[in-house]
């Protein structure tokens, strides 16, 4: 948000340097160009961090990304397969999963594995 305020800020800076004495309508009573794009960082700054947060979507998408790097990569999620004679470890294809699994009280599953709700 801080870096879209200042190119905002900036673009305000050469309009305003390139458009002062053309548009003077508009800029009557105006500061000077660096005194008006220090004002509208302010005000682009505040506009886009109550309209656009994004910042926690981010962050909350970066949460799943590293808990399902952590179930992929963890020992005891392992199973060795007597067929391959290997071990097969977790694999996550769906990024919501564990926040479904999270909310169950009992699983079942018949003697192929297959889960039913």
């Amino acid at each position: 948000m801080l870096s879209f305020g200042v190119v905002l800020a900036y673009f305000n800076f050469l309009f305003a340097r390139a458009h002062m004495n053309e548009y003077a309508y508009i800029f009557e009573g105006a500061d000077e160009p660096k005194v008006q794009a220090m004002k509208s960082f302010g005000s682009f700054f505040l506009l886009n961090n109550s309209f656009i947060p994004l910042d926690l979507a981010v962050g909350l998408e970066m949460g799943k990304f590293m808990y399902i790097y952590f179930l992929e990569n963890d020992l005891q999620m392992t199973v060795f397969d007597q067929d391959k004679r290997d071990l097969v470890a977790c694999s996550v294809k769906n990024f919501n999963l564990h926040e479904d699994l999270a909310q169950l009280d009992y699983m079942f599953c018949d003697k192929t594995g297959t889960l039913t709700q």
